[in-house]
């Protein structure tokens, strides 16, 4: 199996799709593209600059486990690139997101989380020019 590009999309779970997908616009600028019942399950689909995040409620006989309130095992987070990480986290501050975890550095660039909703975390990532 030969993958092409990066990946094509991010599915998460939420009791209430709408809520959910509001936070990505109101803190990540993102952008619903569409709406709709797919599958049996309201799915709200989302562009934020290239990634696409896709937001659906259970369908009928599925339960989910509630968020684990600290580290796990399986889904851990999702990164978006930003070019400058100052005016991303100036405006996350701005917009009085949660930051779960601080800014940090590493060889391969900058970043720091947000507390998403539903128990997800958001990374936002300057990679090192270069």
């Amino acid at each position: 199996m030969r993958i092409r590009g990066g990946y094509h999309h991010v599915h998460l779970t939420s009791p209430d799709p709408a809520a959910a997908a509001s936070w990505y616009v109101r803190f990540l600028g993102a952008e619903i593209v569409s709406d709709a019942d797919l599958r049996g399950a309201r799915n709200v689909r989302l562009k934020a600059g290239e990634a696409l995040l896709n937001i659906r409620a259970s369908r009928a006989g599925e339960r989910h486990a509630p968020a684990p309130a600290n580290a796990h095992y399986g889904f851990n987070h999702i990164c978006l690139a930003v070019d400058d990480l100052d005016e991303a986290l100036r405006d996350a501050e701005a917009k009085r997101a949660v930051i779960a975890e601080p800014l940090f550095t590493l060889s391969s660039g900058r970043g720091f989380f947000l507390e998403g909703p539903d128990g997800v975390l958001v990374e936002i990532f300057e990679p090192k020019k270069g």
